[in-house]
Order: structure tokens, then C-alpha cells, then sequence
């Protein structure tokens, strides 16, 4: 990569250097605390006492439905101070701005809400354990902080999670691979995030990647959905799906499963074979760095379908993962081919990022930036898709 050597580019990427760096890292501990959905739970009594604390000095002795301030406000502010604090004992400007943008990404969850929904209060799910997979009710204890929506870029230039709490215990169904890290299940932000490729679902569908099957089940329910082929690689997985949820599926007669690597499948379809695909690649582990090399493959193998819509579980998040290791490409080669940079930060490449840096640098070593308007080009998910 060349980048011409003048202080409008130094400048510029400067300033987005130190946008990108302004949670100081607080936000990918933040992921790994919350990523499980089990490690930050507050104690409720104490709890609720801080947060009628804040309330009524907030507010004053107005105890009213009107009062300025909520309760609700209260709560969530009491709870992300403490999710805060517990990744960093002290207060600094990257804390408090952390705390501040996580206050308007987080809302408190209504259990009845979540038990309303289709999959969760049709489908029972019994602890069973086989040689490789261990399918569970998982207890979620009250005030558990855990994403319940796809991240956002509201805030600065980093992705945050939208966040989300219970004030009831709440039972979540859940599939984990025996000696593995790799788990699935059904939380609010699975059906949150998979709710926008359910209401697109129509005609014949591909459904790349089984899960627990909440996808297959909810286009099912769907009258504009004639047919839905599930192509899953791990026929441990298949069997165990057949044997204890399949069957409590209303729309059985729609649904057809088939044991195939997912890429051998889709290189091998025709663009006319399918009206709609839905990929899901996560595997329910904290980050999505292991799954990127994957997510590219997919975008690159998916460029000859035309007629078929193609829709990624979770691709907003990839684009924001994708965007962070452009920059760091971006900027070390700035680094080092620019003489003046005693005033630019260092930035750790972290080593989840490392194969992704490696491929989108080989990728990168033809461009030359020219004028700092380039960075807005190349530091770019859809940039870097026509590249590939």
C-alpha cells in the first residue's frame, strides 16, 4: 500500500485513529464480559436499592407516574455503572463515555414477551445429552446483563451492543457442543436479530446452517413460504434435532433437511432453484472473528446469484468487524511508509484479527491513497466486498 506523505492525510487519519481507540478497549472487554449471557449478574436486592436511590434524587419526593425521571432510568443506569465498574475500577473519560452511550443502548426485558414467543412456548425442550451434543433449558437468573440486539455504530466510531436485562428468572432454550466453546440458543437477540430475514423468508427457501431450527420454524409459519431445504454439515446435529424438536414442528410438510458441506452446496445450486437464502454462520461463541474468513467466502460464492436474495445472519456486525481490520491495515501501512508520524498512536492488532489483517493486507497492496477523502473509499465494508 502507498500513501502519499502530506499533513491532510496525517491529519485525517489522526482523527479517526483517536475515534477509534476512545473506549481505550473498554468495549472488547465489555463483549467478553456480556458475550455468554452469564457473567455479569447483579444482586437484586441491592439493586433495586440503588436504583430507588437514583430515583428519588433525581426526582426529589415527586413519586408520581409523570416525574421527570423513571424508575426504569433509574434501573438501567444502576445497572451499567455496575457493568462498567466491573471492567474498570476507576472513573476516566474513556469509562464515562462508555457508560453514557451503553445507558442508550440498553432496555429493560418483559419476560411474559419473550415466553410469548412461537418457538419458545411451543417448543419444550427436555435435557438430553448424547455423545456430542448436551440440548438444555438454560436458567437465566434476574438482572443478567446479555445483548439483546444486533451491535450499532450510533456512538462514535465503534460497534456497541444493544443491551438487555430481565427482572424475572427466564428459561432459554440451548444446544452446546461437547468438549467445545461453540453453543446455540435461542435469546432475544437471536430472535431479534433473525426477525428481519424471517419477515423477508418467501417462496422456496435455503436456510444454510440448521441451529436450533428457530428460523426454519418461524418461515414455516409463514403463508407466502412454499419450501424450506436446511443444509447442515453436522449430521450429529441433524440426528438429535430430528429425534427431539423436528417433531413438534407444526409445518413439518415445508421442511426438508440435507447433510452437505454448506459451500459444496451452494456452488452447486442454480440461481433459479431458490427464491430466498438465509446463511447463519455464528456459533454462538463471544466474538465473530473466528467466522470472518467464512463470512467472505460466503459474500464471494453468493456474488453469482442474481435471481435468489441472500440474506447473512448477522452481517451488520461483520461489516463493523471488517471496517475496524480495514483501519488497522490502513493505518499500520500508514506507519510505515509515512516519515512524519512521531504524533500518530500506536495500535495493537489483536490476535483474534490477525488472519483477517494478513488476508486484507494482501488484498490491499496495490491501492495508493492520495488524498485523505481515499480513506473514506477504502476504509469500507462495501469497498472491500468488490475487491474481493
Amino acid at each position: 500500500m502507498y500513501i502519499k506523505d502530506t499533513r491532510k492525510i496525517q491529519d485525517k487519519i489522526l482523527k479517526i485513529a483517536f475515534g477509534f481507540v476512545e473506549y481505550n478497549d473498554l468495549d472488547t472487554e465489555l463483549l467478553k464480559n456480556i458475550g455468554g449471557g452469564t457473567n455479569t449478574t447483579l444482586e437484586f436486592n441491592s439493586f433495586q436499592a440503588e436504583a430507588l436511590e437514583i430515583y428519588h434524587e433525581m426526582n426529589g419526593d415527586d413519586d408520581s407516574e409523570d416525574s421527570w425521571y423513571s424508575l426504569e432510568k433509574a434501573k438501567i443506569e444502576t445497572a451499567i455503572e455496575a457493568l462498567v465498574k466491573s471492567l474498570q475500577d476507576f472513573d476516566d473519560d474513556a469509562s464515562v463515555k462508555l457508560e453514557y452511550d451503553l445507558i442508550k443502548l440498553t432496555n429493560i426485558l418483559k419476560a411474559d414477551e419473550f415466553n410469548q414467543n412461537p418457538y419458545i412456548s411451543n417448543i419444550k425442550i427436555e435435557d438430553i445429552t448424547t455423545s456430542t451434543h448436551e440440548l438444555v433449558k438454560f436458567a437465566l437468573p434476574p438482572l443478567t446483563l446479555f445483548p439483546c440486539d444486533v451491535s450499532v455504530a450510533s456512538f462514535g466510531h465503534r460497534a456497541l451492543p444493544q443491551i438487555g436485562f430481565f427482572e424475572e428468572k427466564i428459561e432459554i432454550p440451548r444446544l452446546e457442543k461437547i468438549n467445545s466453546d461453540n453453543f446455540k440458543q435461542v435469546t432475544p437477540k437471536e430472535i431479534n436479530a433473525t426477525q428481519k430475514h424471517i419477515d423477508a423468508a418467501h417462496g422456496k427457501v435455503l436456510n444454510i446452517g440448521l441451529g436450533m431450527g428457530y428460523f426454519a420454524y418461524m418461515a414455516s409459519l409463514k403463508d407466502n413460504v412454499e419450501k424450506i431445504i436446511i443444509v447442515e454439515q453436522d449430521n450429529e446435529l441433524i440426528e438429535l434435532f430430528k429425534e427431539h424438536i423436528f417433531p413438534q414442528f407444526s409445518h413439518r410438510e415445508k421442511i426438508e433437511i440435507i447433510n452437505s458441506t454448506y459451500y459444496d452446496y451452494l456452488k452447486n445450486i442454480t440461481d433459479n432453484q431458490f427464491d430466498f437464502c438465509f446463511i447463519d454462520i455464528d456459533e454462538g461463541t463471544t466474538t465473530l472473528q473466528p467466522y470472518l474468513p467464512g463470512f467472505l467466502l460466503f459474500k464471494t460464492i453468493c456474488k453469482k446469484f442474481q435471481k435468489m436474495e441472500v440474506s447473512i445472519y448477522l452481517e451488520d456486525e461483520f461489516k463493523f468487524l471488517i471496517t475496524d481490520v480495514l483501519f488497522n491495515v490502513v493505518y499500520s501501512n500508514c506507519r510505515k511508509t509515512m516519515d512524519n508520524y512521531g504524533h500518530l498512536p500506536d495500535l495493537e492488532i489483536n490476535e483474534n484479527d490477525k488472519t483477517a489483517f494478513d488476508f486484507i493486507d494482501y488484498l490491499y497492496r496495490k491501492v495508493k491513497i492520495k488524498d485523505p477523502s481515499d480513506f473514506d473509499y477504502y476504509i469500507n465494508y462495501n469497498t472491500l466486498i468488490k475487491m474481493l
